[in-house]
């Protein structure tokens, strides 16, 4: 999106929330779906009861009160509903697909030979993304106003925005504007809990996963605890907070060491902040107990242990879309490790 500054077509980026998604799903239109996509009536008929059976009833001055049967809405928690509500979202990708085989709706690429992506869907979280025309706009608006139509959903067009390429004029930026309610933002900020958008400055867009350990620390200062329930609450909790982007990213050795010291000091004092004598040096403490250490997690070679994970995603699913996007970004004439290098393989031996 940033290095589109040239061209007579610029491009969009909408990201759309859905409001109360999980409670508006109409159940006629879950199993109209269900039966299109072929599934045996007995399988629909057992899905019924699940969804319908539910009730809720109301606290009144402490005990319970009354019981209300629901209309629609899919029970949050349940395991079944991430599943039933990616189905219900086909719908709204397969009215997608048929305006880009139409030619209505175009995607974007990110290289000459990337394949075409017109959108992501993860659960409730949607991303679109296509050519910035007043043509396509109402095409996108025809679709969203269709699924809504049939499914019972509605858009939060309030915490919903429009990102658009630097080669676009302000007078089709007020138009699709207009057309689609979507107000314009500079970026989309957090997508599935990770920043869309990382510019050169990388450690003031991962500052909030310290700042969550810190906030965390603070919490726990307050309270009187052994040196072995510390111990176990860094391993559990603390370690485990900057799991989920170290996934995808490859974290600031600065951050990484931040996070070290924090979780040193309350380890020994009680506080993030702490000043005791730190009786055993961190690197120790790395090792496993068998060694004599306290068998803490090294972030930085864990982190690489991760994207290693995500390399050999890469290499051993050359057909999923992720691998294609990156084979034809980053490596489309040479091998993955070739392009890579061997430094981070070096790295994480060294550590190992």
């Amino acid at each position: 999106m940033k290095i589109r500054t040239k061209g007579k077509i610029g491009h969009m980026s909408i990201k759309l929330d859905m409001s109360k998604a999980f409670d508006r799903v109409e159940w006629p239109f879950f199993f109209v779906v269900l039966n299109a996509l072929g599934f045996p009536s007995s399988f629909v008929d057992l899905i019924r009861l699940c969804i319908t059976s539910s009730s809720m009833s109301f606290l009144l001055n402490g005990p319970q009160f009354g019981t209300v049967s629901p209309q629609r809405s899919i029970r949050q928690g349940d395991p079944l509903s991430p599943y039933i509500f990616i189905l219900c979202a086909e719908i709204f990708s397969n009215i997608l697909q048929d305006l880009q085989a139409a030619g209505k709706f175009h995607g974007i690429q990110v290289s000459k030979h990337a394949p075409c992506v017109s959108h992501l869907f993860f659960a409730d979280d949607t991303l679109f993304f296509g050519h910035a025309t007043i043509d396509e706009a109402q095409h996108l608006k025809y679709a969203i106003q269709l699924f809504e139509r049939a499914s019972g959903q509605r858009v939060n067009l309030d915490k919903s925005g429009i990102l658009f390429s630097p080669n676009m004029d302000d007078s089709t930026i007020r138009q699709i504007i207009q057309i689609l309610g979507i107000p314009q933002v500079n970026s989309h900020g957090k997508y599935l809990g990770l920043p869309s958008i990382i510019g050169k400055n990388k450690s003031d867009v991962y500052a909030s996963i310290q700042d969550r350990v810190w906030k965390r620390i603070q919490g726990w200062k307050e309270k009187t605890l052994s040196f072995s329930r510390r111990d176990i609450l860094i391993k559990s909790v603390i370690q485990s907070l900057p799991t989920y982007a170290m996934f995808c990213f490859k974290i600031p050795d600065s951050i990484l060491d931040k996070i070290q010291s924090m979780t040193s000091n309350y380890l020994w004092s009680g506080s993030a902040n702490g000043q005791k004598i730190h009786w055993l040096s961190w690197k120790n403490n790395l090792r496993g107990k068998e060694q004599g250490g306290l068998g803490f997690r090294y972030l930085r070679a864990f982190n690489l242990a991760l994207l290693a994970k995500q390399a050999w995603r890469l290499i051993s699913h050359q057909s999923s879309l992720l691998s294609r996007i990156f084979w034809a970004k980053y490596y489309p004439s040479e091998l993955f490790f070739k392009r890579m290098g061997c430094q981070a393989i070096v790295e994480l031996a060294e550590y190992s």
